[in-house]
């Protein structure tokens, strides 16, 4: 909708200025079109449960995609 189109190269374009609630809270694409998220550190128990040990918050995916600006 904020592209005011379907044109790809414009969708692109807007897709770092568009934030939305997911499953595991706000999310927001780089420039580079990625998107940090939560990061845990979990053991896994004899009953196959998880138990997180610790949380790392939202962890910046970094410059993966240099040619893009």
């Amino acid at each position: 909708e904020k592209a005011g189109t379907t044109d790809v190269d414009k969708l692109v374009q807007v897709l770092p200025t568009i934030v939305f609630k997911g499953p595991r809270g706000q999310v927001q694409m780089n420039k580079q079109h990625h998107a940090p998220l939560p990061v845990y550190l979990a053991q896994v128990q004899p009953d196959g449960k998880t138990k997180v040990l610790k949380s790392f918050g939202l962890v910046d995916p970094g410059n993966q995609c240099p040619n893009l600006k």
